[in-house]
């Protein structure tokens, strides 16, 4: 997911937004308008007339590199809603070391460090499109160096805030080889430094403030959990920009994870209608595929089963990681409703793709072993908490387990997972007591792995809060961290229920 997060954290809204600053007193009238109506065309997604208006800016300035700069923005938004041109990637990356060759011939002003410094951090997009993650990395830095120089010269350049904040949040959150490479190329990573950055640039930039808004709703969505920020922010640039599919992905997903699937559904449903599939088939498959997991999240998986064939049968779909995991959870929700055979015809496709091993491996461990009844309740309970439907998982669990009440070592695992998002839902309808009994269940089967029990000792940890037990409190929170559970998530949880506690 991170890879995915991270991709999508250099979209090109704040690209298109740099313009002006740029030509304001180097380009001739002329060439400035057309340099304003390509970013209008492009916002509107009609980028071959775009193209056209960028060069002819270059034609008139050959040699400044406002027109290959905003030509290689383009190609970048182009790439993102169709990750499989690869012709437009690697357009994208030429017209951007043009960018980079043309400022690097020019007298370095204020400006031009932020162009030099955009135009690295592009040289890192291209190069985490390809996974190449030591060049991003190593590209990402340089741009940053130059943004870093700026802000030096002057703090009110508000504008450079948000290459800083994506730079300094991505790089603590990212797996522990980019931390590795931090360290050996001597930067480190502060997601909060980075937080406060990208606000700094959604409040005070002047060309800034559309993406860094978009990359903020993106954070709050995907990794920080604060869905109703996202809600807001989405609500506030849909005003502007009623056009942009983004703003309307991120609007679905903060109502799909506060546990509002209507809301989600019809956000979904008015994206996809608005989608030429030709133009942005990426958009079109995580729209259907975030349907379809809404629909799960609330049991109804009839209405996810329309939604994830849709997905498998749009012929871009295919390749894909939405595509196999959608097929994966299309199976699942055929077992679920009792239709074993199909689900198998499923699983088989899923099983002959050549690319992601978890899915097809997963697919291949199905079709030998059909879902136990065990293994239903565990599918639809987690699908259940996630579209917080906490009452639901209750009544269902606590049905399962009055009639089975013993388990065999080979059930272990499961009966973890299950009472997991059991003591979750507790949790959230107040049910201490039932909480905290649960989650010491889930740390008693030897089976669940370490990452389980991390988030189960966080959260017997916050239980044990409510309830007074401080000590206690303490002392979960402290053996969470302990476990094989992401760090940095587990220190933001923490710091939310109890602020001191990193304070000594």
């Amino acid at each position: 997911m991170l890879k995915t997060v991270f991709l999508k954290a250099f979209s090109l809204i704040w690209l298109l937004n740099f313009g002006l600053i740029y030509g304001s007193e180097r380009l001739s009238v002329e060439a400035q308008k057309q340099i304003e109506r390509g970013i209008d065309k492009t916002y509107r997604m009609d980028f071959q007339n775009a193209i056209s208006c960028f060069d002819s800016t270059i034609k008139d300035f050959p040699e400044r590199p406002e027109g290959y700069f905003f030509k290689s923005a383009n190609y970048f938004w182009q790439t993102s809603v169709n990750l499989k041109d690869e012709d437009r990637i690697e357009k994208f990356r030429i017209n951007t070391e043009l960018t980079i060759e043309k400022a690097e011939e020019l007298e370095e002003t204020k400006d031009l460090k932020f162009f030099l410094g955009a135009s690295y951090g592009n040289l890192g997009r291209y190069h985490a499109l390809k996974a190449n993650w030591i060049r991003a990395y190593w590209y990402g830095k340089k741009g940053k160096n130059y943004l870093e120089e700026l802000v030096e010269m002057d703090s009110t350049y508000y504008d450079a805030y948000l290459g800083l904040g994506i730079f300094h949040y991505y790089a603590d959150i990212l797996p522990s080889f980019v931390k590795v490479l931090s360290g050996i190329l001597g930067v480190k990573g502060d997601r909060e430094r980075g937080l406060y950055e990208l606000k700094l640039a959604a409040e005070k930039g002047t060309y800034s403030r559309v993406e860094a808004i978009y990359i903020l709703t993106d954070l709050y969505v995907d990794l920080e959990g604060e869905y109703t920020k996202a809600e807001q922010l989405c609500h506030q640039i849909q005003k502007e920009f009623p056009q942009n599919y983004g703003f309307l992905y991120n609007l679905g997903k903060a109502y799909q994870f506060r546990g509002e699937a209507n809301k989600a559904i019809a956000v979904y449903s008015e994206m996809i209608s608005r989608i030429d599939t030709t133009l942005a088939p990426e958009i079109y498959i995580v729209g259907y595929y975030q349907k379809a997991e809404t629909y799960a999240s609330i049991d109804e998986y009839e209405n996810a089963i329309k939604a994830y064939e849709t997905l498998r049968n749009f012929p871009y779909s295919q390749g894909t990681w939405q595509g196999l995991w959608g097929k994966l959870r299309l199976g699942e929700a055929y077992e679920i409703l009792g239709q074993r055979e199909k689900a198998v015809e499923i699983y088989k496709q899923v099983e002959d793709s050549d690319k992601f091993e978890k899915p097809r491996k997963e697919a291949k461990r199905r079709i030998k072993n059909p879902m136990s009844e065990l293994e239903i309740l565990s599918l639809r309970t987690t699908n259940l908490e996630q579209g917080e439907k906490h009452q639901k998982v209750v009544k269902l669990s606590e049905e399962y387990f009055s009639k089975n009440p013993k388990i065999g070592k080979d059930q272990e695992e499961l009966f973890g997972e299950v009472h997991y998002r059991l003591g979750k839902s507790y949790t959230a309808i107040e049910n201490y007591g039932k909480a905290k009994t649960t989650f010491e269940k889930v740390l008693k089967f030897d089976k669940v792995s370490s990452a389980r029990k991390g988030w189960a000792y966080f959260f017997l940890g916050k239980v044990n809060y409510i309830l007074g037990n401080d000590s206690l409190a303490k002392e979960n929170f402290q053996k969470s961290l302990k476990e094989d559970t992401t760090e940095w998530l587990l220190v933001r949880e923490i710091e939310k229920i109890y602020p001191n506690f990193f304070k000594g």
